[in-house]
C-alpha cells in the first residue's frame, strides 16, 4: 500500500524567512509524537525506513508536504484528536512532551501549526479521521503533568522483543496489559537476546506516574541475579523509599493488607 500525503500548514511562517533550523526542529519534534505514540500501541516499525518524511515545501507556500506509512495514519489522527480535545492522558509522556515542545515553538515563532481534516477511504484496511486542529497561541499545549517519580527498582517479566538501532527491550509484566518498552545498554541487549520469550529480572532507573503509582519509564542498566520478590509489600517499600516523608509513618505490610480489604486507612489523603 503506497504512502499516504498529509499537508501542514504553518500560518503566519513564510519560506524566505524561515529559517531551516526551525523546520528541521518542527519535524522532529513531529517525528517524536508519532513514533513514540505508534510504540506504545505495540505497532511494530520498520528498522530501516521512515515511517514520517517531509517530502515537499510548496513554492511560496507555507505549506509543508508530510508522508506516512499507512499504519500511521490511525496514529496522527489519535494525536490530532487529543489536541483538539485537549486531553493527553492516553498519550505516552514523551508524544506529550514533543507536542508541548511544539507548541513552545509555535508562540516563539509566531506560527499557528494547523493541521487539515483527512479521513481514510471506505476500501483502506485501517480505518481513521484525523481532526481539523491546530497548536498556536490562541490554542496551546498544555504542560506535561508533575514531575514523575523518579527512583531505582527491579522489574520482573518476560522478555519479548530485544534488539533496534538504540538498544531496547520489551517486556510483557504480569499486571499490565501493553508491553513496556525499556531503554538498555547494547552489552545488556546482546545478553539478553539470549533469554527471548524467558522470565528475566532487571534492576534500573524507573519513573512512576505520582497519582497511579503506574510504571512509566524504565532503564534497566543491569541484568538482576538475585530472586525477585514480586510482593505488594515488597513493591510499596520500593516506592515509599522515593516519597519520603509522605509514607514515613505508614506500615507498608498493613497498608497492603488495608487495600485487599478495601480500605486504606489514609483518611484525607
Amino acid at each position: 500500500m503506497p504512502n499516504a500525503t498529509y499537508p501542514i500548514t504553518l500560518r503566519n511562517a513564510t519560506p524566505e524567512t524561515t529559517p531551516l533550523g526551525e523546520l528541521a526542529k518542527l519535524i522532529e519534534k513531529l517525528d517524536v509524537a508519532i513514533i513514540e505514540t505508534a510504540r506504545d500501541r505495540n505497532i511494530e516499525l520498520p528498522e530501516d525506513e521512515a515511517v514520517v518524511s517531509l517530502v515537499n515545501i510548496e513554492e511560496g507556500s507555507n505549506r509543508l508536504i508530510f508522508t506516512l506509512a499507512p499504519f500511521m495514519c490511525p496514529v496522527l489522527a489519535e494525536l490530532t484528536h487529543s489536541i483538539e480535545e485537549g486531553d493527553f492522558v492516553a498519550l505516552p509522556t514523551k508524544a506529550h512532551n514533543a507536542l508541548y515542545d511544539i507548541s513552545r515553538q509555535a508562540k516563539k515563532q509566531h506560527w499557528d501549526v494547523l493541521f487539515p481534516e483527512q479521513q481514510s477511504h471506505k476500501n483502506q484496511d485501517q480505518m481513521y479521521h484525523i481532526q481539523k486542529t491546530e497548536i498556536s497561541t490562541r490554542r496551546p499545549i498544555t504542560p506535561p503533568k508533575p514531575q514523575f517519580i523518579k527512583g531505582t527498582t527491579t522489574i520482573f517479566g518476560m522478555c519479548v522483543r530485544v534488539g533496534g538501532k538504540t538498544p531496547k527491550v520489551d517486556l510483557s509484566l504480569a499486571n499490565r496489559d501493553r508491553l513496556l518498552h525499556c531503554e538498555t545498554t547494547r552489552e545488556i541487549a546482546v545478553r539478553l537476546s539470549r533469554s527471548l520469550y524467558k522470565n528475566v529480572a532487571l534492576h534500573g532507573e524507573a519513573l512512576w506516574h505520582p497519582d497511579t503509582w503506574e510504571l512509566v519509564e524504565f532503564k534497566a542498566t543491569k541484568i538482576a541475579n538475585q530472586v525477585y520478590d514480586d510482593s505488594p509489600a515488597k513493591a510499596l517499600e520500593e516506592v515509599s523509599k522515593v516519597v519520603g516523608d509522605q509514607w514515613k509513618d505508614v506500615d507498608v505490610v498493613e497498608f497492603v493488607n488495608n487495600v485487599r480489604s478495601g480500605d486504606t486507612g489514609r483518611d484525607g489523603a
